[in-house]
């Protein structure tokens, strides 16, 4: 018994979405316009497009610390690595600004 409809399917190309807010995004977007989040495959492996994905996980830390969904220990632990790293982003900081004061003179 074979049945006969008059609906046609047309494939229609699937959108991607944010798999951090569920947004549509652009399928050549490297990050989602709504949340920020990375979208692009290779989005970390871009040099001057993953400066945002390497720094944001400093900001997510911060606001983990500080966040009542995330355990005392979580919140310690975060803190701690922030703490720790700190003197690692001033020692990555003192050479570039010794070179932008030397390009002034």
């Amino acid at each position: 018994m074979a049945v006969e409809t008059d609906r046609q399917e047309h494939p229609e190309d699937p959108v991607p979405l944010c798999l951090h807010c569920l947004e549509p995004v652009d399928p050549l977007a490297h990050y989602c316009p709504q949340c920020g989040e990375a979208v692009g495959q290779l989005t970390p492996y871009i040099p001057f497009v993953n400066i945002r994905w390497s720094t944001q996980i400093w900001s997510r830390m911060w606001q983990q610390t500080w966040s009542r969904q995330t355990s005392i220990l979580g919140r310690v632990f975060r803190l701690l690595v922030i703490v720790w790293f700190v003197p690692v982003l001033l020692v990555g900081l003192i050479p570039r600004l010794w070179r932008k004061r030397r390009g002034q003179e």
